[in-house]
């Protein structure tokens, strides 16, 4: 249990690879020469498309090679369940005492308080959480799409600078994952969400536009880290915050902690798009400076504003976030 952390931060600094090599190969990609290979036209615009779809069959398949999944169980009604040795070892559950659990049975989340047996389950700790893992993918998704936006006409970066920018980026947080696996160890998960999302607001104030022209370009670069460090911590973390403390008819069924944190990230990913797309429409473009700058206010005032609200909630429950 206490290892989570560490394992939360090795997926994410994957994923964060598998993101840096997406603008980095979109570079060399972008200056194809235009060809065709068994009648089908391959050039900067299709090269990505094909480049994904050959590593796509790579990968899956390496998955229908090499993965196995776990044993199966039948519950009551004949429902399958999935065996989790770990969960049982942790709640000091014996083979006699697994009850099988039907998630479908029983409310996505009951409540700030779950009555299972004799004793009372928190909730609080998985809203924290959700709400957490919500506001670093809509802070960091409105922060990474906004950069070409912005960068064009603040400091005339093109699109291939641009690729390189943002690969760059998501390559200099693999010596944060690491760092924030060796803290882990001795800092507690809510102390290191909490500093994670104080940081993140930081660098949004970094990023905001405060003359009425463009932004001082180290205090923008320099915000555009900070935020993409401190969603990768609060990320790393508050997957395996939720993993500890959501209660454990949650952890075995259907809506577990794997499947609430992908849904709550996607969310705010596309709540992040959506913010842009909106800003966008009410100013009518960003064919002039002016409306730039405002959409630098408005964009990052909004992430910001939205970063302090999960930082003061995630304090007001701070109690509720220690974990064993």
């Amino acid at each position: 249990k206490k290892s989570r952390t560490t394992a939360s931060s090795a997926f994410v600094a994957a994923s964060t690879l598998g993101a840096a090599m997406g603008p980095l190969l979109a570079v060399p990609l972008s200056n194809l020469a235009e060809t065709e290979v068994a009648g089908f036209s391959i050039n900067p615009i299709t090269a990505g498309g094909w480049a994904m779809a050959l590593c796509w069959l790579i990968y899956t398949t390496a998955v229908m090679l090499c993965f196995t999944d776990p044993p199966m169980e039948m519950g009551e009604g004949g429902t399958a369940q999935r065996h989790h040795p770990s969960c049982d070892e942790e709640h000091g559950n014996t083979d006699q005492d697994i009850q099988p659990v039907n998630s479908l049975a029983k409310p996505l989340l009951p409540g700030v308080s779950q009555h299972i047996g004799e004793s009372s389950v928190d909730m609080q700790p998985v809203y924290v959480c959700l709400l957490s893992l919500f506001a670093l993918k809509f802070l960091q998704q409105g922060m990474l799409s906004s950069v070409p936006v912005v960068t064009d006409p603040f400091f005339n970066w093109k699109s291939s600078l641009v690729g390189l920018f943002l690969a760059f980026l998501s390559l200099s947080m693999l010596p944060v994952n690491f760092l924030l696996a060796l803290l882990s160890s001795f800092i507690s998960d809510r102390n290191l969400l909490l500093s994670a999302e104080v940081l993140s607001v930081v660098g949004v104030l970094l990023m905001i536009s405060y003359s009425g022209s463009a932004p001082n370009i180290v205090s923008y670069i320099l915000g555009t880290v900070f935020v993409f460090a401190t969603t990768i911590v609060m990320e790393a973390v508050s997957m395996s915050l939720l993993s500890k403390k959501i209660p454990e008819g949650m952890a075995r069924g259907i809506c577990n902690a794997g499947l609430l944190a992908t849904q709550s990230g996607s969310f705010g990913r596309l709540t992040g798009n959506m913010l842009i797309t909106a800003y966008g429409v009410i100013l009518g473009g960003f064919s002039t400076m002016l409306k730039v700058v405002h959409f630098d206010w408005l964009l990052y005032g909004t992430l910001g504003a939205f970063e302090v609200l999960a930082l003061v909630y995630s304090a007001i429950m701070y109690k509720h976030l220690k974990t064993t």
